[in-house]
């Protein structure tokens, strides 16, 4: 259920808990330099209603970054069965996991990680942000179609 009575309460609770997330998460990986937080509307037709920038995404990365977390909250909101964009990722046709759909009518999505702790990283936003409770990410984790162990890892590590 979505906590928030608009688009502009979600993104402010969203940029309170960011830096401090982003800042661990650029701690796991430090040859990444950010990137950007999609939300997609399910009952809006699927409209991004939001893109929120975290860390200092290189210049040169920042267009494939936008691009590939609206790709990510796109795909998932065609896959309504699905939790997570990685249950339908294609590597070959460049589809990656990190987007996750969340119990209310949004669907976050991030790029600029790697594929587990792009997925982390929405759960973890969600959890800071009041979407989800630690059982609930556990739970949603296990449907995650990637590495469960890695995801799950970056996950303690983000909320530590």
């Amino acid at each position: 259920m979505n906590p928030f009575q608009n688009t502009a309460d979600l993104v402010a609770v969203i940029e309170k808990v960011l830096p401090a997330l982003a800042a661990k998460a650029l701690a796991l990986e430090p040859e990444r330099t950010g990137g950007y937080l999609s939300i997609r509307s399910v009952e809006k037709g699927g409209l991004i209603t939001s893109q929120i920038v975290a860390g200092n995404p290189a210049a040169e990365k920042q267009s494939r970054w936008k691009g590939l977390s609206q790709e990510k909250a796109e795909r998932l909101g065609a896959y309504p069965a699905h939790s997570f964009s990685s249950q339908s990722r294609d590597i070959d046709s460049g589809k990656y996991g990190g987007a996750v759909r969340a119990d209310c009518d949004l669907i976050f999505s991030f790029s600029g990680f790697s594929e587990a702790l792009d997925e982390a990283f929405v759960l973890a936003v969600l959890q800071q942000a009041g979407f989800m409770n630690a059982a609930g990410s556990q739970a949603l984790l296990a449907k995650s179609g990637l590495d469960q162990d890695v995801a799950g890892r970056h996950l303690a590590d983000l909320l530590r």
